[in-house]
């Protein structure tokens, strides 16, 4: 089961990545100062007070219902994460080795009092940490996590076939939403078939996995609201 998780989690934050690939091209309007002039954006260009004007005053950005996708995606993701967490030990005993400055997980366990017991054993080297995915006592920025099973989209132009990304990039927009659509709800099935598939799920789980699929629906949700804004744009 870790291990489905895992992949779904990496499947998410693929689709989190296409999703923001998902641009509108939107005009505009706003002002700014530079060197000391005033720029403002019109619907003919990009006018100053004095030195005339500059074409092209069009923005490339995410529209709202984008935006709200992605977040929704993320959100989804870290909740897979917490149900990975409940499957995990609590803590674990780690080997650090001053001469190569590297940490080494020896043992994990639940009962915290007992790793303790065998550290002492073990030598000074030796210490109990939670295991915590998200982890804790941060002070600097180095001593923050980086972010876990993250989608690695490669291109192979010398194998003869297409990758996913390249194959996505091949669609018109309104094809690439219809077909995030399509694979957020197959997600969603597998979070249902682990919610009722017969697997014991603990207390914190089926809250845990609840708010995964609502969020994946969320995700749906705003991509729908996003080919209905580009019908509305079309019809305009």
């Amino acid at each position: 089961m870790k291990e489905q998780i895992k992949e779904l989690r990496v499947k998410i934050d693929g689709l989190a990545q296409l999703t923001k690939e998902l641009e509108s091209t939107i005009k505009k309007k706003a002002t700014e100062f530079y060197k000391g002039e005033m720029w403002s954006f019109t619907e003919e260009g990009l006018k100053t007070t004095d030195t005339g004007w500059r074409s092209d005053n069009s923005i490339r950005i995410n529209s709202k219902e984008v935006k709200k996708t992605i977040d929704s995606l993320y959100l989804a993701k870290a909740w897979l994460g917490k149900v990975l967490g409940e499957l995990q030990p609590k803590y674990c005993i780690i080997e650090y080795d001053p001469f190569q400055e590297e940490k080494r997980i020896v043992e994990y366990g639940n009962n915290e009092n007992e790793l303790i017991e065998k550290c002492k054993k073990l030598g000074r080297y030796f210490s109990v940490v939670p295991t915590n995915p998200y982890g804790s006592g941060y002070k600097t920025k180095e001593d923050i996590e980086p972010a876990t099973d993250k989608q690695s989209f490669l291109r192979h132009p010398d194998k003869g076939y297409k990758t996913t990304i390249e194959e996505f990039e091949d669609k018109n927009h309104i094809e690439k939403v219809d077909w995030l659509r399509q694979e957020i709800k197959k997600i969603n099935e597998d979070i249902m078939s682990i919610k009722t598939g017969g697997i014991v799920l603990s207390y914190a789980n089926n809250i845990n996995t609840t708010n995964v699929f609502n969020h994946l629906s969320e995700a749906r949700f705003w991509l729908g609201f996003e080919l209905e804004r580009v019908r509305e744009e079309k019809a305009k």
